[in-house]
This record gives structure tokens, sequence and C-alpha cells, in this order.
């Protein structure tokens, strides 16, 4: 069964400490945080669905992207990480919504969210951190994706070690 991670990019792969900037001028990604993303990728073969507002930069066409948007497919390129498509919608506090949306619309079963926010509608989209409905790594914007979250991940896909 395919796996998606829905992911944020800003507090997931950057943090308080990144020093390096997009091209218009807003905090760029981390080496240290993607590295991290790579190791979660080779575990769980989940293909990447860009949930962050660094959607409306990115298009898979990558002629379409903005110059922000190819940083960030340039900058994953690297590491030999690609985003497989990204979520629709409005920059609002309701990002639940358009996962489920795009969760409906693709018939997705096993799927989780990496994000560093709660939004305001992910409990009535059962996107929790806890419990029978998790389904969010909520990371720590100071840090963004650490180490220590790989074995979260492999918990919220149920992932056993063989």
């Amino acid at each position: 069964m395919e796996r998606y991670i829905f992911l944020d990019v800003d507090g997931v792969l950057n943090s308080n400490s990144t020093t390096e900037y997009s091209p218009d001028g807003f905090t760029g990604v981390s080496d240290e945080n993607i590295i991290v993303l790579k190791q979660i990728l080779d575990i769980t073969g989940a293909k990447i669905i860009l949930s962050s507002t660094w959607r409306f930069d990115w298009e898979i066409n990558y002629d379409k992207c903005a110059p922000d948007g190819k940083y960030l497919t340039d900058r994953l390129k690297e590491f030999e990480i690609r985003i497989d498509d990204k979520i629709l919608g409005e920059d609002t506090p309701y990002r639940g919504g358009e996962i489920n949306s795009y969760v409906k619309q693709h018939d997705l079963k096993n799927w989780i969210v990496i994000d560093d926010e709660y939004f305001l509608d992910f409990h009535k989209y059962n996107i929790e951190e806890e419990g029978k409905n998790a389904r969010l790594l909520r990371t720590n914007y100071k840090y963004g994706l650490r180490i220590s979250d790989i074995e979260k991940v492999k918990n919220l896909f149920n992932l056993k070690e063989n």
C-alpha cells in the first residue's frame, strides 16, 4: 500500500538556525532537516504531497514554478527527493479541509501530515498527534525535522522492525 506525507516546509525543513534564504528572501531550507526527510522517505517509501504555503510557488512542471518553487525543487533534488503533488486551496487557517479534500479525491488510505502547526480544523478531519486518529507529526519550528522524528513517523505508518 502506498504511503503519502503531506509536507509543510517552514518549521519542518528549516528552523530558527537556518541561515539560507530563498530567491524571494524568505528563510530557505536546511541540509540538516532535508537529510532527516530523506531518511524518512528511504524507510517509508512515501510520496510527498506539498501542503505548505510554498505550494503557491511550486508546480509539477518545473518551468511553471516561481523562483522559490524552483529553489525548493532544486534543493530537494540534491538529496534525490522529489515532490509528487500539492494540495489546492487558499492560504487559510483551515489546512485540514484542504488535506481532507485531497485524500478523498485521490482515495488515499495510508497518509500522515508533517507540520509545525496545528490548524484550526485538524481535529474536525481527525488529524491528531495521538490516539487512534494519529496522523500528525508536529515538529518544533525552533528545530525543524529531527532524527528523533524518524521513529515517530514509523509509528504513524505502523511500520514494525524486521
